[in-house]
């Protein structure tokens, strides 16, 4: 699939409609199915994780197929073991390569029972019983290693909202995503759920549930991210409603990143516009990228097109995404005459050459990743010819994106 660009000499602020928030909408959908929904939710993140993982909490069936969807499928782990149900839990290869034994060691400790039934600390995964409440471990605090993934924690979080369940949890090894924690955090506190966190050490009160009666969610900051990069590198202005200035989500940081790279946010009642202004970056920075790790490819295209070298701290966990996004970045910036490397001290180096170079090809090689689609299309802007392998992998969290983006005057044409 080719993407073409023709300037739409718009200058006036195109509006975008993003996508809900479908890490809100999966933590508040599986709060309100834990208590058996008193909860009205107006709308809900249309992404093809959302759809999932709400089919598979309404379904009564023994078997669910998750596909890419990690965070879904780790979420729903915790939640058939609380509500004790049986059910088979799979999803396809890059699923099935992103550890659950955390998550699965610590439910097991509470009684709850599971079968591994192709590698051991993966999909699938069959949930023979659930937690048990007389289980002589059940009182202890949870405890969960969440080196990999703060999901795990997330996951425990939301069901020790669950009257009777234990309300200590002790997490191991978390220097990574901890907005993510104080994102779910926050959704409990809207249902009067008093939660604190301190290092390694997360405590919730389960005694005086208040449900709100309703609750909206928000537009989603990082698949805004994507369009400030369209707003740098086509001159234009844009806009988005439904964005919170003051935001549960971590990846609202991105109006600060792109504020030194050229792209000012202001915000105006409901309203979030972006306008081209100076670049206040020079030609090297450093980013400790922990707290916002889906932005990182994005970030990266970026810095790229800008030709600003850059030091990234914190993302080593991206080789563990729906594709190892350190070799998927490396392999669309390599055309860019850029490279992403491992200086094996917990940090990256981002290389530019400075030599002057348009490219005249782009070959977006997505591996099946949403946000390296996303991340690269808007070079069609600036390169004569981009094509793409996989665009329909943008609906695993923006079903809309190209639609969005012809806004942009950007176009997709298919080439037999």
């Amino acid at each position: 699939m080719r993407i073409n660009y023709h300037s739409t000499n718009k200058s006036d602020g195109t509006s975008i409609q993003l996508p809900l928030s479908k890490s809100l909408s999966h933590r508040l959908f599986m709060l309100n199915a834990l208590h058996d929904f008193p909860v009205a939710i107006p709308a809900l993140s249309q992404s093809r994780d959302t759809t999932l993982f709400t089919q598979c909490l309404k379904s009564a069936t023994d078997y669910f197929n998750f596909l890419d969807a990690g965070t879904p499928a780790r979420f729903a782990v915790a939640y058939f073991a609380a509500k004790n149900r049986s059910i088979t839990l799979d999803g396809n290869e890059s699923l099935r390569r992103r550890s659950i034994a955390p998550l699965v060691d610590a439910l097991s400790m509470k009684g709850a029972k599971f079968e591994y039934l192709n590698e051991d600390g993966f999909f699938p995964v069959k949930i023979i019983r659930g937690v048990n409440k007389n289980h002589p471990l059940f009182e202890a605090p949870w405890t969960v290693d969440s080196n990999e993934s703060s999901q795990y924690a997330s996951a425990l979080m939301l069901i020790t909202s669950l009257e009777g369940f234990p309300q200590e949890i002790k997490v191991n090894g978390l220097d990574h995503s901890w907005s993510y924690i104080q994102m779910t955090q926050q959704i409990l506190m809207r249902w009067s759920i008093h939660c604190s966190l301190q290092e390694g050490h997360i405590s919730i009160d389960n005694n005086n549930i208040k449900p709100p009666q309703t609750i909206e969610i928000e537009a989603d900051w990082s698949s805004s991210a994507f369009f400030y990069l369209v707003s740098l590198i086509s001159g234009q202005s844009l806009k988005f409603s439904g964005l919170k200035e003051l935001s549960d989500q971590g990846d609202a940081i991105v109006t600060n990143l792109f504020e030194g790279l050229g792209v000012k946010t202001i915000t105006y009642k409901n309203d979030t516009s972006l306008i081209k202004s100076g670049l206040t970056i020079s030609n090297h920075a450093e980013f400790d990228a922990s707290e916002y790790p889906d932005l990182i490819p994005v970030l990266i295209s970026t810095l790229v097109y800008l030709k600003i070298e850059a030091t990234i701290y914190g993302i080593e966990n991206l080789k563990k995404k729906e594709s190892n996004r350190i070799d998927s970045i490396n392999q669309n910036i390599k055309q860019l005459s850029s490279q992403l490397i491992d200086n094996h001290d917990g940090s990256y180096q981002l290389k530019i050459d400075r030599e002057p170079h348009i490219s005249k090809k782009l070959n977006i090689m997505t591996n099946s990743d949403h946000r390296i689609a996303m991340a690269f299309a808007p070079w069609a802007c600036q390169i004569p010819s981009v094509y793409i392998d996989d665009w329909k992998c943008t609906e695993k969290s923006f079903p809309n994106f190209w639609n969005e983006l012809q806004k942009c005057g950007y176009t997709l044409v298919k080439e037999i």
